[in-house]
């Protein structure tokens, strides 16, 4: 099932976030990721800050949109993550595993034109995991393929638009809070 892969929503629920200038996220990068648009987008930020849920957010939000398109790749304790990596994962989630075993070239090709039409919402998670020169291909892949993608990193990815993410806001906070002591078996405590 396309989609599959995609990170659960935390158990308290999404909780929206903000940048520094009230603007939601998840809005923005549905602006940022709409078909045909190839654009290439990182939520950066230190770790635990929330990119990942963000990410996932926006990958069940933009599901309709892109058709059901929408693969997960993630390089979390993925440490010989590379191109081929991200490559197979997105043909095998895309229903197309017999792709797997093509020459890399071959593969290269074979999965930029199934990710262009219909087309496809990559998606790529704790991307400064990964090795320099395996990042180096993916970003060359990524920038000649015909598929807009969102990256999530502790750092900015040159070539990209950057969203920065910072600590939740007092709001934010305070919504997540709440949604917590909601689902204790004593809220009152």
């Amino acid at each position: 099932r396309v989609g599959a892969s995609i990170p659960r929503r935390p158990v308290i629920g999404f909780v929206a976030r903000r940048d520094e200038a009230g603007r939601d996220i998840v809005e923005q990068l549905k602006e940022k990721l709409t078909p045909h648009s190839n654009n290439l987008v990182t939520l950066s930020g230190p770790g635990g800050i929330g990119k990942t849920t963000l990410a996932a957010e926006t990958a069940r939000t933009l599901g309709a949109t892109f058709q059901g398109r929408v693969v997960w790749s993630s390089a979390d304790d993925r440490p010989d993550f590379a191109l081929y990596t991200l490559l197979d994962d997105i043909v095998t989630q895309l229903g197309r595993p017999d792709l797997r075993t093509l020459a890399p070239e071959q593969k290269e090709a074979q999965v930029s034109a199934l990710v262009a039409e219909p087309q496809t919402l990559a998606i790529l998670d704790n991307y400064e995991t990964i090795a320099q020169g395996a990042r180096q291909k993916i970003e060359q892949w990524f920038g000649q393929a015909q598929c807009p993608a969102l990256f999530t990193s502790r750092h900015k990815i040159p070539a990209t638009d950057n969203i920065s993410i910072a600590a939740m806001s007092r709001e934010e906070a305070r919504d997540y809070l709440e949604r917590l002591a909601g689902q204790a078996v004593e809220p009152h405590i």
